[in-house]
């Protein structure tokens, strides 16, 4: 299972400074293995999938700046078949009240779109 999650890199900037304690890190001029380095963190810290209620890690592959934003991706291994599947996303929650998640997900070539707020962290999908 393939997931992209998708973030404004100005907002992903100041939570990443201050989740490491690094008030001159530059999401786009630093060095891509420091980039890397703090994303995986922060979004393993803040993202969790279940798939038919058991908990899966994920897996980050990198990221790429498109735009304004910095798109970041994932996957799940060796999943065959799913029932139903949960994710949870708490990213830039505590830094942003009108924050809204944004996770885009495909499984068996069905694409996925899920919205996720402060009010609103988790939600589960039946297929």
């Amino acid at each position: 299972m393939q997931i992209t999650k998708k973030i404004f890199f100005d907002d992903l900037e100041l939570v990443l400074q201050n989740e490491n304690n690094n008030e001159n890190f530059d999401i786009l001029n630093s060095e891509k293995d420091l980039v890397n380095s703090y994303i995986e963190k922060y979004i393993k810290k803040n993202m969790f999938f279940m798939v038919d209620g058991k908990p899966k890690e994920i897996n980050y592959l990198g990221h790429e700046v498109i735009n304004s934003r910095i798109n970041s991706y994932f996957e799940i291994m060796n999943i065959k078949k799913i029932e139903t599947i949960e994710i949870k996303d708490t990213s830039l929650l505590n830094y942003f009240d009108t924050q809204e998640n944004l996770t885009y997900f495909e499984i068996d070539n069905q694409r996925f779109t899920l919205r996720l707020r402060k009010n609103n962290v988790s939600k589960k999908i039946e297929l």
